[in-house]
């Protein structure tokens, strides 16, 4: 019994590291021209320190290297959504409005770039194709809908499409918010606070280095 517990562990453990290195390093991402994307962080150039990005950080980022690079930004929280089954908790990711042009990402229904967008107020939501088929019984009228994000009032833009989990693919994205509104939602100004990954794509033709020096 104890050889066949430490199997069992040592398996679980195998799978599991597996599964990591897979969806990281072995298994292509499911989007437009994959070759073409590139991770971005910021380094102290005194220690080194790797880090995210503040809200601020990336804006200014992004309009300094022109048309070499199209930067994305994202970051993840876990929100109370309501549903048609009641309230559930959901993984949120919270992106820049050209999160969608970026991949290359079209809607299964209803918008996508358009409803990441800017500052504007008014709170857009697109939810995970898995999300529409358990919670929302894969309705087509979903869209325009308004449903409670965190006691939050927001609309449905979208729904994204089938096998689509987000640019990060450990971490399964149900619904997607404008980055914009992260400081509401968290009640405190959080445009400089250094929380959102940054992936970018890099134009045609150009080389790795020229995105470093351009950065």
């Amino acid at each position: 019994a104890a050889a066949l517990l430490c199997l069992a562990i040592a398996s679980a453990a195998n799978s599991a590291a597996f599964s990591v290195v897979n969806a990281l390093l072995l298994r292509p991402l499911p989007f437009h021209d994959p070759q073409q994307l590139v991770m971005v962080a910021l380094r102290n150039v005194e220690s080194t320190e790797i880090r995210p990005f503040s809200r601020d950080e990336f804006q200014q980022v992004s309009e300094r290297v022109g048309p070499v690079v199209g930067l994305l930004a994202q970051t993840f929280l876990p929100m109370s959504l309501v549903a048609d089954d009641g309230a559930n908790v959901v993984e949120a990711q919270f992106v820049s409005e050209n999160y969608f042009d970026i991949l290359g990402v079209k809607p299964q229904i209803g918008s996508m770039p358009s409803a990441i967008g800017g500052d504007s107020a008014q709170c857009t939501l697109i939810i995970g194709h898995r999300l529409w088929q358990r919670r929302f019984q894969s309705r087509p009228d979903v869209v325009g809908r308004d449903v409670p994000l965190n006691g939050e009032r927001c609309t449905i833009a979208g729904v994204a499409p089938a096998g689509f989990v987000g640019a990060t693919s450990l971490i399964v994205t149900d619904v997607l918010v404008p980055s914009a509104l992260y400081s509401a939602f968290m009640h405190s100004d959080a445009d400089r606070v250094p929380i959102f990954g940054v992936m970018g794509r890099m134009a045609p033709g150009v080389s790795r280095q020229e995105v470093s020096a351009r950065l």
